[in-house]
């Protein structure tokens, strides 16, 4: 009689290899794509920056980039529930880097009636378009018309005590 002897010892280190080797390229894929998908992002983050509004007259608003981190004015937007033209743009007042930095001045201008209450938002769009931050928010002061003993004028804010 014949004795069939079968030697398993070796199927079980290498089915214990496979399985690693498997594990180990599905953990890779996922740390990989983790990584690569956050370095993305890391290269689309907002701009730091300190954007300030002045409110030049009744149709006229100057930004003034005074701190922060150089930006690109195509990724600028002035977004607000009005109508405005540039008088000189994100894009025109950029210096020599091509970049809105600290300094630089933009001016617009409304054109359809007059500053009076409404929210102007500096918009700040990722390069693919993908992702948009409010770097800056402000609301034009409303206009009120006054008239009493102290004054006679067109004031912006009614001043503290005044009493009219």
């Amino acid at each position: 009689m014949r004795d069939y002897r079968s030697d398993e010892r070796g199927v079980s280190p290498v089915i214990g290899v496979i399985l690693m080797i498997a594990i180990t390229v599905l953990l890779a894929t996922v740390v990989g794509g983790f990584v690569l998908n956050f370095g993305d992002q890391l290269s689309d983050t907002a701009p730091q920056a300190t954007l300030s509004f002045t409110y030049i007259n009744d149709t006229t608003v100057s930004i003034r980039h005074s701190n922060g981190d150089a930006i690109d004015p195509k990724q600028l937007a002035l977004v607000s529930n009005t109508e405005f033209a540039a008088q000189s743009s994100f894009v025109a007042v950029a210096g020599e880097d091509k970049h809105f930095s600290v300094g630089d001045t933009a001016q617009y201008i409304i054109t359809t009636g007059k500053w009076s209450g409404q929210t102007v938002r500096i918009v700040w769009k990722s390069a693919n378009h993908n992702r948009g931050t409010t770097l800056a928010t402000s609301i034009a002061p409303v206009r009120w018309t006054t008239c009493c003993t102290l004054c006679c004028s067109v004031i912006w804010e009614i001043p503290q005590g005044h009493g009219c």
